[in-house]
C-alpha cells in the first residue's frame, strides 16, 4: 500500500483530480469554498467533471469567497443562469452560491457548521457531515429545496450512500499532507471515512478490503476500519492513490498477466 502511495499518490497525477481546480486559489477561505463546489460536481467522468467546475466557478472570479459573502440572493441566482451540468441546472447552483454565501457572512465559512457535529472524542466525521450539509440545505433559498438538483450537490449523509463527494471534500480540508489541503483543525486525519467511488470500491473488493459489492455506507465503513488496521492515524491517505489506479486505467476489470504484473498490489490481489 505505501508503494501504491509513493507511485500515484503524489501532486504529478493532480491533473486527473478535480482538486487541479482549488489549489491555483491561493486564500484558505477561497480555497475552502472551490473546493465544496468542485468536490459536490464530481460526478461523472474525469474531462467531464473538469469542465462542470469549470463553468461553476467561474463567474466567482478569483476571490469567490469575497464575491459570493457579497451578492444579494437575486445577484447570486443570476449569476449561475445558463449552467448546465448533467442534470444539475442553473437554479439549482444559484442556490447553492445562496447559500454558501450565507455561511460565508453567518459563519465566516464553512468549518463552524461542520463544528457543530463532530467531537474529538467521535469515532469518525459524520456528525459533522451532517451538520455541514443541513447547515448549507437550510440556506437554500425557499423555491429551490426541493429540487432534485439543488438536493444531490447537498445530499444527506444520513442514507445508505457512500457520500463519496462529501467525504472527499472533507479530506481535502482535514489531512494535512499533499495533495490534500489540510485548512481545517475541526477533526483529526483519523477521523475521516474513504471517499468510496465506483475504482476505490472495485479495487478495496480485489485486494480484500471489503467483500461487500455495493459501494454504499456500509463499503465504507469496512474499508476504512480495514485501512486503519494499517494506518491507525491516517486511513484515507490510501484514497488518492487508489482512486488513481482506476482513473488512469491502471487497474483492468479482468486479470491480465502482462499489465497485472508491474503493480505493487499483484500479490494481495484476488482478481
Amino acid at each position: 500500500m505505501d508503494s501504491v502511495v509513493a507511485r500515484y499518490g503524489g501532486v504529478e497525477h493532480l491533473d486527473s483530480d478535480p482538486l487541479i481546480k482549488v489549489v491555483p486559489y491561493q486564500a484558505p477561505l477561497d480555497r475552502e469554498i472551490a473546493a465544496f463546489i468542485a468536490a459536490v460536481l464530481s460526478f461523472g467522468n474525469v474531462k467531464a467533471i473538469l469542465g462542470g467546475i469549470d463553468q461553476a466557478l467561474g463567474p466567482l472570479g478569483p476571490r469567490p469567497s469575497e464575491r459570493l459573502a457579497s451578492w444579494s440572493d437575486r445577484r447570486a441566482m443570476e449569476a449561475a443562469r445558463g449552467f448546465r451540468y448533467r442534470w444539475i441546472h442553473d437554479q439549482d447552483l444559484g442556490g447553492l452560491y445562496v447559500s454558501l454565501g450565507s455561511a460565508l457572512r453567518e459563519e465566516g465559512g464553512l468549518e463552524p457548521l461542520f463544528e457543530r457535529g463532530v467531537g474529538e472524542s467521535d469515532e469518525d466525521v459524520r456528525g459533522g457531515a451532517m451538520a455541514l450539509t443541513m447547515g448549507l440545505r437550510s440556506r437554500l433559498p425557499d423555491e429551490v429545496q426541493t429540487r432534485r438538483g439543488a438536493r444531490f450537490l447537498l445530499a444527506d449523509p444520513s442514507g445508505a450512500g457512500a457520500s463519496k463527494r462529501l467525504h472527499m471534500f472533507l479530506r481535502w480540508m482535514i489531512r494535512q499532507e499533499a495533495p490534500d489541503l489540510g485548512l481545517w483543525r475541526t477533526a483529526r486525519p483519523s477521523q475521516l471515512l474513504m471517499p468510496l467511488d465506483t475504482h476505490v470500491a472495485r479495487i478495496a473488493r480485489y485486494i480484500g478490503l471489503t467483500d461487500r459489492e455495493q459501494a454504499d455506507k456500509r463499503t465504507v465503513l469496512q474499508v476504512t476500519r480495514a485501512l486503519r488496521a494499517i494506518d491507525p492515524e491516517d486511513p484515507t491517505r490510501f484514497d488518492f492513490a487508489l482512486a488513481r489506479l482506476g482513473i488512469l486505467g491502471q487497474c483492468p476489470h479482468r486479470r491480465d498477466p502482462v499489465r497485472c504484473a508491474p503493480c505493487d498490489l499483484v500479490s494481495a490481489c484476488t482478481l
